[in-house]
């Protein structure tokens, strides 16, 4: 992606304890210099626009599914029933959502948003 043009790219993995792994492929794949993993080191993504409070720019975004999904269900019911899963999907990208947040990072860099 990085190779083509794109310069923002989002890795997403079951555990923060990825985040090395995911350093080191990259530096096995001789591109550290070129591709900046964000977070540094063991800061954490803050909340708000991330160009602006946090000083992301252009890089690999890595995040937890967990840290994805956060923020979420604000405002939602609880017990609810099993026909609210579509409304579920639409809860995910809420204003104020992880996932609003990062759709928004990576469209501010030019990217096309799946």
């Amino acid at each position: 992606h990085m190779r083509v043009g794109g310069r923002r790219a989002l890795w997403l993995s079951v555990s923060t304890d990825l985040k090395w792994d995911a350093e080191r492929d990259l530096r096995d794949l001789h591109a550290p210099d070129q591709i900046p993993i964000l977070p540094r080191g063991n800061a954490t993504i803050p909340s708000g626009a991330l160009t602006q409070r946090g000083g992301f720019g252009d890089g690999l975004l890595f995040a937890t599914y967990s840290l994805l999904v956060s923020g979420a269900n604000k405002g939602l019911k609880k017990n609810r029933k099993a026909a609210d899963a579509e409304q579920d999907a639409d809860n995910l990208m809420v204003k104020g959502s992880r996932l609003a947040q990062i759709r928004d990072w990576l469209a501010e860099g030019g990217q096309d948003v799946l």
